[in-house]
C-alpha cells in the first residue's frame, strides 16, 4: 500500500521543512529572506526583508452535473459531472535593497474534476489540469509573463507543476519540489519550488509553509534579482488548489 502525505492545507500552508532548504541557504550568490505578514483576510500587507508590498485574493467554484438537492454550492452537491476551482490574485512590492523598483503582478489560475459513481462510491479523477499564469509590470512597464502548469497522474499522489518565466530578457524554469525533511517518501502537493536557469543554476527557492510566513532564498545578482523576487512571491502567495478537492 502507498503511503500518501499531504503537504498543503485550504490555505495553501504546509508541514514540515522542505528538504535541503537549509543545505541551499549557504550557496554563494543566495539571501535567504522572510515573506511576512501574509494576511488571515482576501487582502492585506506583506513584507519581504525590508522591502513592503501588498497582496489581494479572490477565488471560486462552480459545477454543471447531477447530485441531491441541498444547501450549498454546486461544487458541493454534484456527484455526476465536472467541477471547477479557479482564481485570481495580485500582488506588488517596493523597497527591494538590492534591485530597487516598484514590481506589480497579476495572476490567474484555474482547474477541472471529473466526478462519477460505480454503483455507490463516488470517483473524482482530474479533468483540465491546473493552469497558473502571472503578468508582471515594473515600474509601469510590462515585464514578462510566468506559465506554471499540473501533470496530474494516474500512476502517483504526487501533484508535480512545471513551468517557464520570461522576464526582462531572464528565461527561467520553475519546477515544484515535494520531499520533506525526515520523509522517505514525495508528498503529493509541493513543499515548494526551485526556479534555476536552463542551465541548472538557482535563482530561487521558495517553501511553501507556515500560516502568515514563507521561506525564501533569492539570487542577490542585480541583474537576476527582480526576476528573482517575482517568481519567489508568484509561487509563495499562490493558493494552490489541487488536482482535486
Amino acid at each position: 500500500m502507498a503511503l500518501t502525505l499531504t503537504a498543503g492545507t485550504t490555505t495553501g500552508c504546509t508541514i514540515g521543512r522542505m528538504q535541503d532548504f537549509d543545505t541551499l541557504a549557504v550557496t554563494p550568490g543566495l539571501e535567504a529572506i522572510s515573506l511576512s505578514g501574509l494576511p488571515f483576510a482576501d487582502s492585506g500587507h506583506v513584507r519581504l526583508g525590508s522591502a513592503s508590498g501588498s497582496v489581494a485574493w479572490r477565488e471560486g467554484r462552480d459545477a454543471i452535473g447531477w447530485g441531491p438537492d441541498g444547501i450549498g454550492s454546486p461544487a458541493d452537491q454534484v456527484r455526476v459531472g465536472q467541477v471547477a476551482r479557479f482564481g485570481v490574485y495580485a500582488f506588488d512590492l517596493d523597497g527591494d535593497p538590492v534591485r530597487p523598483g516598484h514590481l506589480e503582478a497579476r495572476c490567474r489560475y484555474g482547474r477541472t474534476e471529473n466526478r462519477g459513481q460505480l454503483s455507490s462510491i463516488e470517483i473524482v479523477t482530474p479533468g483540465r489540469p491546473l493552469r497558473l499564469q502571472c503578468a508582471y509590470r515594473v515600474d509601469g512597464r510590462d515585464a514578462g509573463m510566468l506559465e506554471l502548469a499540473a501533470a496530474p497522474s494516474q500512476a502517483s499522489p504526487v501533484e508535480p507543476r512545471a513551468g517557464l518565466m520570461r522576464f526582462d530578457g531572464h528565461a527561467l524554469i520553475v519546477q515544484s519540489d515535494h520531499a520533506m525533511d525526515g520523509v522517505g517518501t514525495r508528498t503529493d502537493s509541493p513543499m515548494g519550488y526551485r526556479v534555476t536557469t536552463p542551465e541548472g543554476r538557482i535563482v530561487a527557492v521558495v517553501e511553501t509553509n507556515g500560516w502568515r510566513s514563507r521561506r525564501l532564498l533569492l539570487s542577490t545578482d542585480p541583474a537576476e534579482r527582480p526576476a528573482a523576487v517575482a517568481a519567489a512571491l508568484s509561487l509563495a502567495l499562490f493558493h494552490d488548489p489541487g488536482d482535486t478537492d
